[in-house]
This record gives C-alpha cells, sequence and structure tokens, in this order.
C-alpha cells in the first residue's frame, strides 16, 4: 500500500482522518532528518520510526549525511518479503 492509499483508507473511515495521519508521518520525516541515528536498528543497518497514533513505521537506512527511506509500512504486517531486500 502505497501512502496516498493509506491516507484515502483513513479518509474512508472518518473524514480527516488521512490528513491526520499525514501530519504524524510529516513529523516522523522531522525526527529522521533532524537525529536520524535516534531510532534502534531493526535488522543489518536498517532502522524503523514508529508514527504516533498510527500503526505504520518508517523503515529506512543512514548512509553518511544521507537518509534513504524505503517504505511506509503497517507494524502488524510482517516484514519477511521486505527483508530480502537488504540481503548482500
Amino acid at each position: 500500500m502505497d501512502i496516498n492509499e493509506i491516507t484515502k483508507w483513513y479518509d474512508l473511515q472518518t473524514e480527516g482522518l488521512g490528513e491526520r495521519f499525514l501530519v504524524h508521518l510529516r513529523e516522523a520525516i522531522k525526527k529522521l532528518r533532524t537525529h536520524p541515528l535516534a531510532f534502534g536498528i531493526s535488522f543489518k543497518d536498517v532502522r524503523k520510526i514508529q508514527l504516533n497514533t498510527f500503526p505504520y513505521l518508517i523503515v529506512y537506512k543512514v548512509k553518511g549525511s544521507t537518509v534513504y527511506i524505503y517504505t511506509v509500512m503497517h507494524a502488524k504486517r510482517k516484514p519477511a518479503g521486505f527483508k530480502k531486500r537488504f540481503r548482500d
């Protein structure tokens, strides 16, 4: 599911909820920009940050001074398929 689909799904549940999701997503991205190493390593050098209020994670890597966001995924989703992207 991409961010637009997540936003639309939340808006179908309650009007304006999709915008609230986006606000929390932007806040988490702002935290990543200012403190990218503050969040725990999930596996290998892949990190994640949980959104406030919503059950979504931002999965990312830090290389030098650059943050690479790989996905925004539901926290209950099994990451096995996603972890394949990071195999050596």
